[in-house]
């Protein structure tokens, strides 16, 4: 995924531009300095809690409300699955538990 490029979603085919996923990142920081929500601590994936660790939006359009703690390293293979073969069974489960359980 490119900076530059528009991103969609692979399970909800929402497209997003850079300038809104940059304004939906600036608020979710902005939320963690007012206390709205916790910083992240501990990737949800593997329960790494060491080195950074930041949220993956799963959704732009709600800038607190489907947030996936995650470790850079958890974070990455994540987004490179999305673009070499699509979300696998498990990104799935884990968007269905965001989306279904806000």
């Amino acid at each position: 995924m490119s900076a530059s490029n528009p991103y969609e979603c692979p399970f909800t085919g929402k497209v997003w531009t850079p300038a809104q996923r940059r304004r939906s990142e600036k608020l979710t920081k902005q939320a963690i300095v007012a206390g709205d929500i916790f910083k992240p601590k501990q990737c949800n994936r593997c329960g790494k809690t060491t080195g950074r660790i930041d949220y993956h939006n799963h959704d732009y359009d709600h800038h607190t409300r489907y947030l996936e703690p995650l470790c850079q390293g958890c974070h990455t293979s994540m987004h490179r699955r999305f673009k070499k073969s699509g979300p696998s069974e498990i990104d799935r489960s884990y968007w269905r538990r965001f989306v279904d359980h806000p």
